[in-house]
């Protein structure tokens, strides 16, 4: 794996966005992996190494046990705060690129954490996570489950072995930590602390399983659902013969009613039933006779006669119409007649004009005032007023269309009421005494309750059937669980045996490869520390206690060496070799990132550093570093591994820093 590039926007010290290219180049056909980063106290190199874990890890880069709102928090406080800006920025981001090999494929991932504040201090800080692979948005996971591949990728537990600190040095150097980092780390390196868990859960599945091996207790289960069973089937069984009883008792029920009710029909009860309902009907009906037959009457006393005799009444139309029209002519000859003597005695008009006039109205007189050709023998016989002629004209109508309809209409109403008056009375003379219907009435009164009783009795039974069979497929189906527990009780102590054995195998498995590793580790740790030691062959051998991880150190003539005896530069010699073999023993090809490394360190082991460790230790290699612990000699011995520089400048009055790629001093270059 290759770091490529690492971009901070707004990150701690760092204003802005600024990059840093971490690619070893090559030099004279060389490639150099140190990529070497200066900076005095405060001006942001510990902030490089933060963002590097905060980008791959998130809220684990603080800790397992780190909450929510504490992470969110941090996330808030790396935020850039400006001294010359009134407006301050309220997101941040970083960015990783990098490049990784699997199974013989190199891909090129780009990794962005970027989150934000809010206005309101309730609100939790916005984060969110990028993932690109070869400059596409990596589609082989879920984005949920992005953060889990980063976590595989580089695993946490191995990568305090890669990205550590000056202080990370100093605790393994102290006796009080050591062990535990030690044992942490040869278990994230094995896997073991997964066997571990593995181990953990076996022995929950077994508390269970044991709690669970009672067979006494099991078997007294099954026999009180047996008998619990038995008893509900017993139960089960009356209540359905007695149902079956009761329906029997309701069918005999019901035919004897049909029975009595044939009797009653015989006897005519369907009109006893109707009694009051018919007389109610019979002086109804003769109400509405009687009505009618006063409607007919009034009629009869009006113009009825006279619709008897339609032809008459016809013929006298006709002649009233034929006076009508010579009276109009009459009348018509009275008015215009005068009109004309006057005109001709006019003579104020000339004569021209007035023998033109009376042309002109006498040819319309004799037009108009032409008597009809059909009334010229006709005479008047009445010599009625027009509005007695009218009168005689609209009771002529009446008799000829309204009256007829009318009385027509009254005779049907007339013969159905009696029709139905006549069957009213029918079957009112059908209706039998009160002495021969009332005990048949009374039988049939007697068992329509009988049979009302015995249907609610079935309606009881069919509930207690239903509550009666509910509970007994509860306890079929409870009786069934403990069945299939029996059944598997055999499996479960099997699977005990199988655990148990798993356990054992896993405690071996574990103790064994714990003690591989740590032989590895011990020979790789020895190898590193003299080579970085000044003192040359002062350790010959390392012991490392498989189970509590206690280091014990041995001289040439084997010997012990209390580790309170090494010098402070040596304990960190110490402490470098142990992270260094370390490293070495995982065989992940993995960059590091090492911050202020040499800070309790003599001239001698800083040259044995800077010779044996700094160009070795890995494939790239990026050295976090203030200008005393690398002096302008020591950067002359490094220059031939150092691919580039930056030199992080702190600004006072703007309160942030700029990387510049150089460093504190021009390095001389090497051709080596």
């Amino acid at each position: 794996m290759i770091f490529h590039r690492l971009t901070l926007k707004n990150f701690g010290l760092f204003c802005g966005e600024q990059t840093f290219a971490l690619t070893p180049r090559v030099k004279y056909r060389k490639r150099r992996p140190i990529i070497l980063i200066g900076g005095k106290n405060g001006a942001g190199k510990t902030t490089i190494l933060e963002a590097v874990r905060l980008c791959l890890y998130g809220a684990r880069s603080l800790g397992n046990r780190v909450s929510q709102s504490a992470y969110h928090e941090y996330l808030a406080s790396t935020i850039h705060h400006s001294q010359a800006t009134l407006l301050q920025p309220k997101e941040a981001f970083v960015v990783l690129e990098f490049e990784h090999v699997h199974s013989g494929k190199k891909d090129r991932y780009r990794v962005k954490r970027q989150w934000k504040t809010h206005q309101t201090p309730k609100e939790l800080t916005t984060e969110s996570l990028i993932i690109h692979k070869n400059n596409e948005p990596l589609s082989d996971l879920e984005a949920e489950y992005w953060q889990d591949f980063l976590n595989e990728l580089i695993p946490i537990g191995l990568s305090q072995l890669f990205f550590f600190d000056g202080e990370k040095i100093q605790g393994l150097a102290e006796e009080t930590s050591s062990h535990a980092f030690l044992a942490d780390s040869i278990k994230s390196l094995l896997g073991v602390d997964l066997v571990e868990r593995l181990h953990s859960d076996l022995k929950i599945y077994l508390h269970r399983l044991k709690k669970d091996t009672d067979s006494n207790q099991l078997s007294q289960d099954i026999d009180s659902a047996k008998k619990k069973l038995q008893d509900l089937e017993t139960k089960l069984s009356c209540v359905e013969e007695k149902k079956a009883v009761l329906d029997v008792q309701v069918d005999e029920i019901a035919t004897q009613i049909t029975f009595q009710e044939e009797q009653i029909t015989k006897e005519g009860g369907n009109y006893a039933r109707r009694r009051e309902e018919l007389k109610i009907q019979q002086a109804v009906l003769k109400e509405k006779i009687a009505m009618l037959e006063t409607q007919i009457q009034e009629g009869c006393n009006e113009l009825l006669p006279f619709a008897l005799v339609p032809s008459l009444c016809k013929q006298l139309q006709n002649r009233l119409i034929k006076e009508s029209e010579i009276e109009k002519w009459n009348l018509s000859q009275s008015v215009l007649q005068p009109l004309l003597a006057n005109l001709e005695d006019d003579k104020q008009l000339s004569p021209d004009v007035r023998n033109s006039i009376i042309e002109w109205i006498s040819n319309l007189l004799s037009e108009q005032l032409q008597p009809l050709e059909a009334l010229e023998d006709f005479h008047q016989v009445h010599h009625l007023s027009t509005f007695e002629s009218q009168q005689l004209l609209d009771w002529i109508n009446s008799c000829l269309f309204e009256i007829p309809e009318r009385f027509h209409k009254l005779n049907q109403q007339f013969e159905e009421s009696n029709r139905q008056l006549q069957e009213v009375e029918t079957a009112l003379e059908r209706i039998p005494s009160d002495e021969i219907l009332k005990p048949l009435m009374q039988e049939l009164s007697n068992l329509y309750q009988r049979l009302g009783g015995l249907q609610k009795q079935v309606r009881d039974e069919e509930v207690n059937i239903q509550s009666l069979r509910y509970h007994r497929d509860e306890v079929e189906r409870e009786l069934g669980k403990l069945n299939e527990r029996q059944q598997n009780r055999e499996a479960d102590r099997q699977r005990t045996q199988l655990v148990t054995g798993v356990q054992s195998v896993l405690e071996i498995y574990s103790e064994q490869l714990t003690h591989a590793k740590v032989e590895a580790l011990k020979d790789a740790v020895v190898d590193c520390f003299n080579q970085l030691c000044r003192k040359q062959g002062l350790v010959k051998r390392i012991e490392i206690d498989s189970r509590s991880f206690a280091v014990t150190l041995y001289d040439r003539q084997d010997r012990l060496i209390p580790k309170a005896e090494l010098s402070a530069g040596e304990k960190q010699i110490y402490a470098i070799s142990m992270l260094w073999g370390l490293a070495k023993t995982s065989g992940r090809p993995l960059p590091m990132i090492i911050d202020t490394p040499l800070g309790r360190l003599d001239s001698d082991h800083r040259r044995h550093l800077i010779e044996n460790y700094f160009p070795y230790a890995s494939h790239q290699m990026v050295v976090l570093s203030t200008d005393t612990e690398l002096d302008k000699q020591n950067c002359e011995m490094l220059s031939p591994h150092v691919s580039h520089p930056y030199h992080l400048v702190y600004d006072q009055d703007k309160g942030s820093t700029n990387a510049e790629e150089r460093y504190f001093w021009r390095i001389k270059k090497s051709k080596e």
